[in-house]
């Protein structure tokens, strides 16, 4: 992999980690309006919180490639 691919493959990953984590915040921002929002904050926050952990997970899936690359030899 050249040093333009790895970036590439990391700037894909963080476009992909903030579209998750956009459609994390708009789901939990839903379904606190729809229903009563103390009632809601527990289950908006898991639903925030789970699209969070695989948008971070993107985000270090591109570091990770572009570390990967600069370190091999």
């Amino acid at each position: 992999m050249t040093r333009q691919s790895a970036a590439t493959d990391a700037a894909i990953n963080g476009i992909v980690g903030i579209a998750v984590l956009s459609a994390g915040t708009l789901s939990a921002s839903v379904v606190a309006i729809m229903l009563n929002p103390w009632l809601t904050a527990i289950p908006a926050l898991l639903i925030w919180a789970t699209f969070a952990f695989y948008g971070f997970k993107q985000f270090a899936y591109g570091l990770h490639t572009v570390v990967g690359d600069a370190t091999r030899k």
